[in-house]
C-alpha cells in the first residue's frame, strides 16, 4: 500500500529527471516523517522508487463492443469513435464515425462518418475540429482491424461480449498505437431476432439428433 503521504504528480517529458529527484525527496517530507513515527516505520528503511508512467496522448479515442449492441448478432463488432479524447463519444457531445466489422471474416462491412465537430485534446476544455477533418474518418482501416483483433482476444479470455473503451496514441508508431482503457462485460444486449432465434433452435435441434445417432449406432 502507498502512504498517501509521498508526492504524486504529473510532470513532462522535459522535467522528468528534476522532477523525479524532487519526488523521491518527498519520502523525507515532514508528513512522510510523521506518518512514519506515527506507524513505527524507520524512514532509512523504506525503499523509494519514483514510477513515471506515459500518459495518453490521444489522437482519436472511443468504445467497442465485440456484440452488435443493436442486434445482439454476436458475429459483429462496433466501434464509434471521435478525434481526441474519448469524452466526446461517452458524454454524448459529437456524433461519432462508426466501423461495424465482421468478426469471424476479419474486415469492415460499414464506415459511417459522424459529424466529429469538437475534440477534446487535454483536459475537459473543447476545441473546434476543422471541416476537412470532420468529414473523414478519424480511425484507419489498420486501427479498426487492430482494434477488433484485440477485442476478440478480450472477449476469448473473459469468456463473454466486451464493452472496450481504448484511445490511439499519436505519439507512438502505427502498429503500437491501439491503447485499450478499460474493459468490461456487455451487461445489456437487444432481444435477439426471430431469424436469428430460429437459426439457434435449428442447430440445436441438428446437434441433438447427431448425437443420438451417435449413442444408438
Amino acid at each position: 500500500m502507498v502512504s498517501p503521504s509521498f508526492d504524486c504528480r504529473c510532470i513532462d517529458s522535459q522535467r522528468g529527471l528534476p522532477e523525479a529527484v524532487r519526488i523521491a525527496s518527498s519520502a523525507f517530507s515532514a508528513l512522510a516523517l510523521s506518518y512514519a513515527w506515527k506507524n513505527d516505520i524507520s524512514p532509512m528503511a523504506v525503499d523509494m522508487a519514483v514510477v513515471i508512467q506515459k500518459t495518453v496522448d490521444a489522437r482519436a479515442a472511443g468504445v467497442m463492443f465485440t456484440i452488435s449492441p443493436v442486434t445482439g448478432d454476436r458475429s459483429r463488432m462496433m466501434i464509434e469513435a471521435c478525434y481526441g479524447l474519448g469524452l466526446g463519444v461517452v458524454g454524448g457531445d459529437v456524433s461519432p464515425d462508426r466501423y461495424v466489422v465482421a468478426k469471424i471474416e476479419g474486415h469492415i462491412v460499414e464506415r459511417v462518418v459522424g459529424d466529429k465537430h469538437i475534440e477534446y485534446i487535454r483536459g475537459e476544455q473543447a476545441t473546434p475540429v476543422e471541416h476537412e477533418r470532420r468529414v473523414q474518418l478519424c480511425l484507419t482501416d489498420a486501427e479498426v482491424l487492430a482494434l477488433a483483433k484485440v477485442g476478440k482476444q478480450l472477449e476469448r479470455l473473459h469468456r463473454a461480449p466486451q464493452d472496450i473503451e481504448f484511445a490511439i496514441d499519436r505519439e507512438l508508431p502505427a502498429g503500437q498505437n491501439v491503447v485499450l482503457l478499460q474493459c468490461r462485460p456487455v451487461t445489456v444486449l437487444p432481444p435477439r431476432s426471430p431469424r436469428a432465434a430460429a437459426a439457434d433452435e435449428a442447430l440445436s435441434r441438428f446437434a441433438s439428433s447427431v448425437l443420438a445417432a451417435a449413442k444408438t449406432s
